[in-house]
């Protein structure tokens, strides 16, 4: 496996950080709007 170079590698680790921001935004925005309890009471199926 090739060794990344330093800016690169930095910008992995930048992008990481963004998606787990975004992440942390979406779970904080579903509790927010009550998406877990509805959820919770019943869960959503396809079928």
């Amino acid at each position: 496996m090739a060794e990344l170079s330093a800016p690169s590698a930095l910008g992995d680790r930048l992008l990481a950080a963004v998606i787990g921001a975004f992440e942390a935004a979406a779970v904080d925005l579903g509790c927010r709007l009550g998406w877990y309890g509805a959820l919770a009471d019943d869960p959503a199926t396809a079928a």
